[in-house]
């Protein structure tokens, strides 16, 4: 479906994510989010472990991350304003910073960018299935551990689902 296209194009939008145009890529990552999160929901039926190596977890992360700045849109905040939110995977820890900027809203980049205004860390697991409505709400924040500000903190718990 996906062959010989041009990812940077815009293509439909993406309704998680909060654009009404969207680059291809974008859409392409919505797939692979589905997916893989119905392929894992399988595999959790039958007890049989999932496609947890980076190759495959990465990417899904990365894109469910794309989530939050239509998460967050509804907290003002002061322009610079940092959430920083820690993945945990076995031994390695990923990170993307959600920053705002005046006029530009919530935007979120990999890494961490400055001193956050709040972070969350919590496992991997617990966040795919999070955003996807697999785990309550309580049952994350009782995985995760919150610093900084609590209402910036508490927010990624909202977290708007890309599968439901």
């Amino acid at each position: 479906m996906w062959t010989g296209a041009s990812l940077d194009l815009l293509g439909e939008g993406v309704w998680w994510a909060g654009v009404e145009a969207a680059p291809i890529w974008l859409d392409v990552a919505r797939d692979y989010s589905e997916d893989w999160i119905h392929h894992q929901q399988i595999r959790d039926a039958v007890d049989r472990p999932g496609l947890s190596s980076p190759e495959f977890l990465d990417p899904l992360l990365d894109t469910l991350m794309r989530a939050l700045p239509k998460t967050y849109e509804p907290l003002p905040a002061e322009a610079g304003t940092t959430v920083v939110v820690v993945l945990t995977d076995g031994n390695r820890s990923l990170s993307w910073s959600l920053v705002t900027d005046i006029g530009h809203g919530w935007t979120v980049h990999p890494g961490t960018r400055s001193i956050p205004t709040a972070q969350v860390i919590l496992p991997a697991d617990t966040f795919w299935r999070l955003a996807s409505g697999s785990v309550v709400r309580q049952q994350a924040v009782e995985r995760s551990r919150l610093t900084g500000d609590e209402r910036l903190a508490a927010r990624l718990f909202e977290v708007v689902s890309v599968v439901r």
